[in-house]
């Protein structure tokens, strides 16, 4: 049985370091505005009518893909990363707040697995199960703080695309830019992926299991010595 415990939560503990590489880190649910001259355009371009709702996600590998040499490669264009507006970061601290708690949690499972290999520490594997699942949970709530301005419509993120890629407003370019995009983008949802609340659910898995495991456990029978 004591092996059988072991196989579980290594297998239960060293699927999330996948799960969190191959599954989505980034959900988000972007909307265009039908009254809009963007929808308008797209509309006219596209073979069927344009969906005014588009989900976009991102893995970890993808974003590994996507960034290189601090540029973003999407879509066959190439963006400067130095040159994202300093209002599409705002809130900045809350994404770096949920990346280290990620960090932890990923460190939090390195830890679990050597514990569940090397000893016997049934109630000090719970303790980390609990400990990893609080840090998934509290990087899920950080991000909600970090999107709140974009669901909110507090910050234009049309605007902001136009006159970071396209030009400032008071050139002519820009000016089409803007009046084309302004407006134009909502955010109807902006959350970290199912990779985090899959390893959540890991955690807590791991957690309940080793101390199901831990209740079962018969007690020891303390050997009296005869004189």
């Amino acid at each position: 049985m004591k092996i059988f415990n072991k196989i579980v939560v290594c297998l239960a503990t060293l699927a999330i370091f996948p799960v969190m590489y191959f599954l989505n880190i980034v959900r988000a649910v972007v909307s265009i505005s039908e009254d809009s001259s963007l929808y308008t355009i797209l509309s006219k371009l596209a073979e069927k009518t344009a969906s005014s709702a588009m989900e976009i996600t991102f893995s970890v590998k993808e974003i590994f893909k996507y960034i290189s040499d601090g540029s973003v490669s999407f879509g066959g264009m190439t963006f400067d990363l130095s040159k994202i507006p300093a209002e599409l970061l705002v809130g900045k601290n809350w994404a770096i707040a949920a990346g280290v708690l990620i960090a932890v949690a990923l460190l939090i499972a390195i830890v679990i697995i050597g514990c569940a290999l090397f000893t016997e520490a049934y109630k000090t594997i719970t303790a980390l199960g609990a400990g990893g699942a609080v840090c998934c949970f509290a990087a899920l709530r950080c991000f909600v703080r970090f999107a709140a301005p974009y669901m909110s419509g507090s910050i234009d993120i049309g605007e902001l695309l136009a006159n970071a890629f396209v030009g400032e407003s008071n050139n002519l370019l820009g000016s089409i830019g803007t009046s084309i995009l302004k407006g134009a983008i909502s955010v109807d949802s902006f959350t970290l992926g199912n990779a985090v609340t899959l390893s959540l659910v890991f955690f807590i898995g791991v957690a309940l299991w080793e101390l199901a495991y831990v209740v079962t456990l018969p007690e020891k029978k303390s050997v009296k010595v005869k004189k």
